[in-house]
């Protein structure tokens, strides 16, 4: 498993081409196939079985993530998670995936919003007043990872724009005009203090004192934090823990999946009956290659609408398959008048 996360969307894909994985083998394009391990079909494979099973294979699919888990990405896992907790099985597969005592890999409670106290990210409270400090990030580092990157581009923008006005106003109130109300002793000394370990615990007649000792705390003690989430959730979870915490599906560096109107070619298998010369029977399993849609649709075209399909006999019989026509089977031309006349 990548220690970046990322979405492809390669396993929605699977399942809508994948019956079985020899199926899938031999009658998708090699372009296709190639494209995804011998894992992530048997594991797209046992998930499919499931609904024709029942539970014994339920508890096996779960069983297989369990131990082989790694052996596919965390999107993939994800998604199966999404299915079987959401599907006609949930309750099953929740006390399958959580049963007492030894919780499966994989499936535990996890969220991105565990150690929140360790992330490193200054508020407005926490970053001094004056000029030379800095500006804050002013946004979760949750939601930053979560939102389009012009948002964030915005609220840095507007950050920024609302701190040049409090430093500017700060600094001639206390520099410049320092009379009541906003007298405040010491205020070189405030302003070097704030900047390195913080003022709150000084005696001071001024409101406007940023946390700053609060921040130095959670630099100190952010890596513990983090180590114990990794603890507590153990190596397969805590790879969850980080797909959910990072993955951003906004940002092309981890969302890799794109839409594209292309053509899946699948070998279409077909028996050709022929007689010889002297009336013997030919049987031929033949095989052509057939582009259709993402769900197995011949693609619709003005060519596909004149396919002829024609049975030779005392009176040929010529069949435009794709026409109401020719699906009536007769090889007649349809009635115009109601057929009980």
């Amino acid at each position: 498993m990548a220690d970046e996360p990322e979405i492809n969307k390669k396993v929605e894909i699977l399942r809508a081409l994948l019956r079985t994985k020899d199926q899938f083998d031999e009658l998708i394009e090699k372009d296709v196939v190639d494209s995804f391990t011998d894992e992530d079909k048997e594991f797209m494979e046992e998930f499919k079985k499931i609904y024709q099973i029942g539970k014994t294979q339920l508890k096996k699919f779960i069983d297989k993530i369990d131990k082989e888990g790694k052996d596919i990405s965390i999107e993939s896992i994800e998604y199966y998670k999404s299915l079987l907790f959401a599907g006609p099985l949930a309750g099953d597969a929740l006390a399958m995936a959580r049963p007492p005592g030894k919780i499966k890999k994989f499936f535990k409670k996890n969220s991105d919003i565990f150690g929140t106290n360790g992330n490193l990210a200054r508020s407005n409270t926490t970053v001094p007043l004056f000029k030379d400090a800095g500006v804050a990030f002013n946004h979760t580092l949750l939601d930053n990872n979560k939102t389009p990157e012009f948002i964030n581009n915005l609220i840095g923008v507007a950050t920024a724009a609302t701190s040049s006005v409090v430093n500017t106003t700060s600094i001639h109130l206390c520099d410049i005009d320092n009379t009541l109300p906003f007298i405040d002793k010491k205020q070189k000394e405030r302003k070097e203090n704030e900047q390195e370990d913080g003022n709150d615990s000084e005696p001071h007649g001024c409101y406007g004192v940023a946390d700053v000792e609060f921040f130095k705390v959670v630099d100190e003690i952010s890596s513990d934090i983090f180590d114990k989430v990794e603890e507590f959730l153990e190596e397969e979870d805590w790879e969850v823990y980080k797909f959910l915490r990072l993955v951003n599906y906004y940002n092309s560096d981890y969302n890799k999946a794109t839409s594209i109107r292309t053509p899946v070619e699948r070998k279409l298998n077909y028996m050709s009956r022929s007689y010889t010369e002297e009336g013997i029977e030919e049987i031929e399993i033949k095989d052509v290659d057939v582009p259709t849609d993402l769900i197995g649709n011949q693609y619709d075209s003005e060519v596909r609408r004149e396919f002829e399909f024609k049975i030779v006999g005392e009176k040929d019989k010529i069949f435009k398959l794709n026409t109401v026509e020719g699906q009536l089977g007769s090889g007649e031309e349809v009635k115009e008048e109601p057929i009980t006349d």
